[in-house]
């Protein structure tokens, strides 16, 4: 068998909630593999950081 090296998922979570954004994150940290790049409390926001971080996938409100 050949060494296989699985790659991190890299996650921005945007919701203009912080109980919800902290909610998510620890249940996302929880998974292996994943990984929250950045959070944004509104759609500007979300934008810069998805430009910054360039996260794998963005969940969003």
């Amino acid at each position: 068998m050949g060494d296989t090296k699985v790659r991190e998922l890299r996650i921005l979570i945007a919701d203009d909630h912080g109980l919800v954004r902290r909610g998510a994150r620890g249940v996302l940290h929880s998974r292996n593999g994943w990984r929250v790049v950045g959070e944004a409390a509104n759609g500007r926001e979300a934008v810069e950081k998805t430009i910054k971080f360039k996260p794998d996938v963005a969940i969003m409100d």
